[in-house]
């Protein structure tokens, strides 16, 4: 199960407090709140299923990133 940002040990649970507590809807807002994804940025498909569904954990999935 995927649960976190690895590059920065952020779990996806940390991040649903601070969309709840402010609101977020975007990963650009969360960002303002929390540092993620700006590594090698594989956490970000699934924050963004976190801001739209408020789910905290994520079977793995197949991302293709050779266009990143």
């Amino acid at each position: 199960m995927v649960d976190r940002c690895i590059c920065y040990d952020k779990t996806f649970a940390e991040m649903k407090k601070i969309i709840d507590k402010h609101g977020v809807k975007s990963i650009y807002e969360l960002r303002k709140h929390i540092l993620f994804g700006e590594n090698c940025m594989l956490c970000v498909p699934y924050v963004e299923q976190v801001i739209k569904t408020g789910k905290t954990k994520f079977e793995v999935i197949n991302l293709d990133i050779s266009n990143l």
